[in-house]
């Protein structure tokens, strides 16, 4: 919760539809595409690197670190 408050989470629901994802390397993948907000055009969305870890793709650690560091309050548990 703390990540979306940070991340100026809206109470309007955001989507986002891949539409190409490419390799970066071993166990990584870099997806693009477009977001959606009501009332919004349509934005673009990527590069957002994933990292397979237990079977699943999750966010990189890096990079959600990386936007928390440049948004103002607590970074949570980035290190």
């Amino acid at each position: 919760m703390q990540i979306a408050r940070s991340w100026g989470a809206l109470p309007t629901p955001q989507s986002i539809r891949f539409t190409t994802v490419g390799p970066a390397g071993p166990n990584r993948v870099e997806a693009r595409g477009q977001g959606y907000v009501d009332g919004v055009a349509r934005y673009r969305i990527g590069p957002i690197p994933f990292v397979r870890s237990d079977d699943e793709w999750k966010l990189s650690h890096l990079y959600v670190c990386g936007i928390l560091a440049g948004l103002p309050g607590p970074d949570g548990g980035c290190r």
